[in-house]
């Protein structure tokens, strides 16, 4: 607070007296900090903002030294190549920050203050939790028409297979990731066809046979699907029919068959042909 000093002077051969008084402010308090956003919890990459607040007041110095920063205090898993900090944010006050701009992890927002006396205070924000996200995509694969049975499935040429990836954030079936960003497919190994984007569809022109579709996604973080697989048997070859007569017959220039061996032999043809088209 305010203080006066008084001085006062006599000499010794009683010529008279001076004094003189002096007042100065006497300063030991330090600013108080006030952190009031970010608040705690959790901010989420590209569905939250963290918004920056804070403030400081003395009672003698009106305009006391604020400095700021964003500290990580743990690290976490999430897009490479985000700031792991400390982040300045002493000129961002009131400004909001994409968390996908800093690394995954705990932080908490640490600030000082320095009157003009020359007293310093710091004081440090709720610990908050920065997600980016951290779960792969699932990739579903739907077999269009023709195609029969399972393991191996049969297709032909013109049977499509379409491959649709969803992205999770954090739990596996949230569905709220950041979102696919390819989608790709080999055959026996080999690389046959990728997509940009959540889906892809490809037909098959390989020869008569076996073979194992794999399959995976991945997402713009980079978090990968572990590939799936599945397998097939590529089929375009028309079945062939022949017909072989052994009951009675008698062969000239046409061919002659009793009646009961026409019946038993239309029988035996309708019931080889089931299934097939």
């Amino acid at each position: 607070g305010v203080q006066t000093m008084r001085v006062s002077a006599d000499d010794s051969q009683a010529m008279g007296s001076a004094s003189q008084s002096l007042s100065f402010t006497v300063d030991t308090t330090p600013a108080e900090i006030f952190i009031s956003s970010p608040s705690g919890g959790e901010y989420v990459a590209t569905q939250n903002l963290i918004e920056i607040s804070f403030s400081a007041t003395d009672l003698l110095d009106s305009a006391p030294q604020v400095t700021a920063a964003l500290v990580r205090i743990q690290s976490g898993t999430g897009a490479s190549g985000a700031d792991p900090g400390p982040v300045d944010v002493t000129n961002r006050n009131g400004d909001q920050i994409e968390p996908l701009s800093l690394a995954a992890g705990t932080w908490r927002l640490e600030a000082s203050a320095t009157d003009h006396a020359g007293n310093a205070a710091a004081a440090q924000g709720q610990i908050f939790t920065i997600i980016h996200d951290i779960k792969p995509p699932r990739t579903t694969l739907a077999i269009g028409t023709p195609q029969s049975g399972n393991a191996p499935t049969y297709v032909t040429r013109d049977t499509i297979l379409s491959f649709t990836a969803y992205d999770d954030l954090v739990e596996v079936g949230d569905g709220l990731g950041l979102g696919a960003a390819k989608v790709r497919a080999s055959v026996n190994g080999a690389l046959r066809a990728e997509s940009a984007s959540s889906a892809l569809s490809l037909t098959l022109s390989d020869p008569d046979g076996p073979l194992t579709l794999s399959y995976f996604a991945e997402d713009i973080l980079g978090n990968a699907e572990t590939p799936q697989s599945r397998a097939l048997y590529v089929d375009n070859t028309a079945p062939e029919v022949s017909i072989n007569l052994n009951g009675p017959v008698f062969e000239s220039d046409k061919t002659y068959i009793s009646s009961d061996f026409v019946n038993f032999f239309t029988k035996m043809v309708e019931m080889q042909t089931i299934g097939l088209k």
